[in-house]
């Protein structure tokens, strides 16, 4: 049955394809911006990695430092501006 606000109590749609278990428990996180925008996002992802998930940060060349220091696997897509 297709998702719809009127028949549904929650705000999530059902899942009606069988997730891949090869994927269950990855997350890619990607992000842009300066300092105060990579922390929160690392951040994120070190609390993930401790629930037990796979997670990937990407974001500005010059967040791999920070990076490093949360521990959070991370992939430089650009400098920042």
């Amino acid at each position: 049955k297709p998702y719809s606000a009127s028949t549904s109590s929650s705000f999530l749609p059902s899942i009606s394809q069988p997730i891949n278990p090869a994927m269950a428990g990855r997350i890619l996180i990607v992000f842009d911006g300066t300092r105060g925008d990579t922390q929160p996002y690392l951040l994120a992802g070190k609390a993930l990695m401790k629930a037990g998930f796979d997670v990937m940060v990407t974001g500005p060349g010059d967040a791999g430092r920070m990076a490093q220091d949360f521990e959070v696997p991370f992939v430089r897509t650009r400098l920042s501006a």
